[in-house]
């Protein structure tokens, strides 16, 4: 029977060994791809202000020996075949002209969505972006989310705003993250959050208090007192509220 120093011999071997072709692959991938193909958008269509916006490694590696970071490059890049007379900066790296919208730090909308995208009514949010159809989550500080940018699904674009950091709400409904905060009230529904906290753990409207939890998570607090409800403490581990007649702790009465 191997004894326990043995055991983590070959663990650490077995581990190296992985490492080393992870890299190795890593090589041959990128020293055999397509130098005129270091960035390629799928789905978009090669025609006028639609084509596929390629970056060759090339003109990349030329930009960036003139001093240009690689984020400077890529954006000239981009942006090279653009309307520079109706060219507008927005915010976080997003342009628009009378064609199109430009996203020059490539968060995860494809180049086919962007070429969807309204440039006219185009306008970047707190933690979101929109036109006249569609509205995509974005990631920033205090703006939670596994991609830089999701689509919701079945909103109202026109009266889509954010409410605080990852609350947003419509004309219809509240939302955590993409998700629905099932009966809220979005005429009067509010955050309640410590005072140092960027998290939003507690909430209410004129009718209920709700709790919000991991994975966008949100739940009703039943017989809350809605005047007296207040946050204590709001963090990854410790979220504690109080009424008038009890403590919360997340969501466990405390009589």
């Amino acid at each position: 029977m191997l004894d326990i120093k043995l055991k983590k011999e070959i663990i650490l071997i077995v581990v190296a060994i992985i490492l080393l072709a992870v890299v190795l692959v890593g090589y041959f991938v990128f020293n055999n791809s397509d130098e005129e193909d270091v960035i390629n958008n799928n789905d978009a269509r090669e025609n006028g202000t639609n084509r596929e916006i390629l970056i060759s490694q090339e003109e990349l590696n030329e930009l960036m020996a003139q001093g240009k970071t690689m984020r400077e490059a890529l954006k000239e890049i981009i942006l090279k075949d653009a309307d520079q007379e109706t060219l507008i900066e927005l915010e976080d790296g997003f342009y628009k002209d009378k064609n199109r919208i430009y996203d020059t730090q490539m968060r995860c909308l494809s180049e086919s969505e962007q070429l969807k995208i309204d440039p006219e009514t185009f306008e970047v949010g707190r933690c979101f972006i929109k036109d006249n159809d569609s509205v995509y989550l974005r990631a920033r500080s205090g703006c939670f989310g596994n991609c830089p940018l999701e689509k919701i699904e079945g909103v109202d674009s026109e009266s889509f705003t954010s409410i605080w950091n990852n609350f947003f709400k419509d004309k219809n409904n509240v939302y955590y993250g993409k998700d629905i905060v099932r009966e809220a009230d979005p005429e009067s529904f509010e955050i309640l959050a410590s005072p140092s906290s960027i998290m939003g753990c507690y909430g209410r409207d004129n009718n209920r208090v709700y709790y919000f939890g991991g994975a966008f998570s949100s739940e009703i607090i039943l017989n809350a007192d809605l005047e007296t409800f207040e946050v204590v403490k709001c963090g990854l581990l410790e979220r504690i509220a109080k009424d008038k007649y009890r403590t919360y702790e997340h969501m466990v009465l405390e009589e």
